[in-house]
């Protein structure tokens, strides 16, 4: 009987709790729903790998959508929306782990570690509907962002007769109301402020990047507005997220919250910064293009990782190549797979839609550019171990367990910055909107 619940507990996934199929007493009409739950079960990067594709599909139909039937123009909004998710999902992680730091430092703490900062707010004025008051912050935050967005496009226009109007206002006015509304549900005061603004700064990086386009391949730009944004966003984290203990721990911790939300930042920035009217058709059509390198790595890894570790084998050159990540370290042949999964992504995406390039420059750098992105996704793994919520009574938050979506957005997010170079070479260069142009 020990060595079955041995063995049941090294089967265990790593990355998301989902208990093992029983293999007894099991109803028999249930057992095809299962089937799915038991395979995955017992192959925790197979798990992951599905998790990865089906995200990387969903922002993919999501994103095509919008393109097609809402607005040419969404893939600043496309960006936004990832970064407040993700900064969302984070808080949480970054709640967790201060918590298992600080419970020795601080032992009156709440035991309840899923209590939502709103939360008061919703018993005394909403009945308790943390929906309500979120939908109520959302509308107000949206009004106060879109006269901050108005006031900001007076500015610019004053200044240089930049007319990008339609999309600054929309995209403040978006921002404003998705990082209110999601600011209710973060686990604290501090974290509900900070994601308010975080969303801000973004905003003004991306207002940056649309209005100013002929500065933004410049390094000046990169220097003056990129760095004070980076820097500005981080002072206002790190006071946010400040708490009087032992200034070693404090010190840790505020440093593993900004070292992941500039990592998010900065691939947000990499979406919207470089794709708004530069040569939006070509941009746009690269960014379909590392979506669909993204799905072709993550459905190479899924059936790698299904099919070995499945049969539990061992294999020579399925080697850590980061030994002291153990589970979560890149593989020899998992890197090797991917990479080629990537490029025949970038080949079905290039028959799909006309991305910049050479054949031969498309594919070489894809499968380049997935091996570099599988060493970046264990920073967010780390991330997850160390913000791991096994040990909450309640770990499930609006999108499932926290940190499923940062799971989901591993390969993506650092391929994202590892096709900035290639953008820069191939559409940066171009002719670009001259200061003052109004867009058709």
């Amino acid at each position: 009987m020990r060595s079955v619940q041995d063995e049941n507990e090294k089967a265990k996934p790593f990355y998301l709790i989902v208990p093992l199929t029983p293999t007894s007493d099991e109803p028999s009409t249930g057992r095809s729903q299962t089937v799915a739950r038991t395979i995955l079960s017992h192959c925790p990067k197979a798990r992951l790998s599905a998790l990865q594709l089906g995200v990387t599909l969903t922002f993919f139909l999501t994103f095509e959508a919008s393109q097609t039937y809402l607005w040419d123009g969404s893939a600043p909004f496309f960006a936004t929306t990832i970064l407040l998710l993700c900064s969302y999902e984070f808080f949480w992680l970054a709640h967790h782990s201060t918590r298992a730091l600080t419970a020795e430092l601080d032992p009156d703490q709440p035991s309840d570690g899923s209590v939502r900062c709103g939360q008061v707010f919703a018993d005394l004025f909403f009945g308790g509907r943390l929906h309500g008051l979120a939908a109520t912050a959302a509308a107000f935050a949206g009004g106060v962002y879109y006269i901050c967005s108005v006031y900001g496009i007076q500015a610019l226009t004053s200044a240089s007769g930049i007319e990008y109007h339609r999309t600054i206002t929309a995209l403040g006015t978006f921002a404003g109301v998705g990082s209110a509304y999601l600011s209710v549900f973060c686990p604290t005061w501090a974290a509900g402020l900070s994601l308010l603004c975080f969303g801000s700064f973004f905003v003004f990086v991306s207002i940056d990047a649309i209005a100013f386009q002929q500065s933004v391949l410049t390094h000046q730009f990169v220097i003056d507005s990129g760095e004070l944004y980076a820097q500005g966003g981080s002072l206002v984290i790190a006071l946010m997220l400040f708490r009087p203990v032992l200034p070693l721990v404090s010190l840790v911790l505020i440093c593993h919250h900004l070292v992941g939300f500039m990592f998010v930042f900065g691939c947000c920035s990499a979406i919207s910064g470089y794709i708004e009217h530069l040569d939006q058709d070509a941009a746009v059509n690269l960014l379909l293009g590392v979506l669909w390198v993204s799905i072709g790595a993550s459905l190479t890894q899924f059936m790698w990782h299904r099919l070995v570790e499945k049969a539990r084998q061992s294999w020579y050159g399925n080697v850590r190549l980061v030994p002291c990540l153990v589970d979560d370290s890149p593989l020899l042949y998992e890197v090797g797979l991917s990479s080629f999964g990537g490029m025949l992504g970038m080949l079905f995406a290039s028959f799909y839609a006309d991305i910049v390039g050479s054949w031969t420059a498309k594919l070489v750098y894809s499968g380049i550019a997935v091996a570099l992105a599988n060493f970046g996704r264990p920073f967010i793994a780390v991330i997850r171990t160390v913000g791991g919520d096994a040990n909450v009574d309640d770990p499930h938050g609006l999108f499932g367990t926290h940190g499923g979506l940062l799971d989901g957005l591993q390969l993506f997010l650092p391929l994202i910055m590892a096709f900035s170079p290639y953008y820069r070479v191939h559409i940066g260069n171009h002719e670009v909107t001259p200061p003052g142009a109004v867009p058709a």
